[in-house]
């Protein structure tokens, strides 16, 4: 997979290596996907997060790190299900979401962290029935 870009509406991908620059260091806010290729829950976000970054794209940087490949990342974020989408702003972790593969839900989540309007009944809510745990 090719690494984390300034390519504006597209999802990108990251390594152990370049995840404190293309998210961390980065000076807006991030959406990190973690994800492993053998989920079936992360495929069907896929094509979600793909929307999301060409809506997005003028706000918001969409990352993916393949959990198995990239363990580091994944262990020093303290991430044990898949998928679970973390929020970074300025390198600091704003919130998580877990086995959330409806747009509408994270649309608003991420109107909700963004300052936008939202719709405040659509409050902090996590679908986890199936998740697939890492430990």
């Amino acid at each position: 997979m090719a690494t984390a870009t300034t390519s504006v509406g597209k999802v990108t991908s990251t390594t152990d290596s370049r995840f404190a620059f293309d998210v961390l260091r980065h000076h807006g806010p991030v959406l990190v996907d973690f994800h492993a290729t053998w989920c079936r829950t992360c495929q069907l976000l896929e094509p979600v997060l793909d929307e999301l970054a060409r809506s997005w794209a003028d706000e918001i940087r969409i990352v993916s790190v393949d959990v198995e490949r990239h363990p580091g990342a994944t262990r020093r974020h303290h991430v044990r299900s898949i998928p679970t989408l973390v929020l970074f702003d300025k390198g600091v972790e704003q919130d998580r979401l877990v086995d959330v593969i409806r747009r509408q839900r994270i649309d608003d989540w991420l109107h909700e962290h963004l300052g936008h309007s939202s719709d405040p009944s659509n409050g902090p809510r996590v679908r986890r029935s199936h998740v697939h745990h890492l430990e």
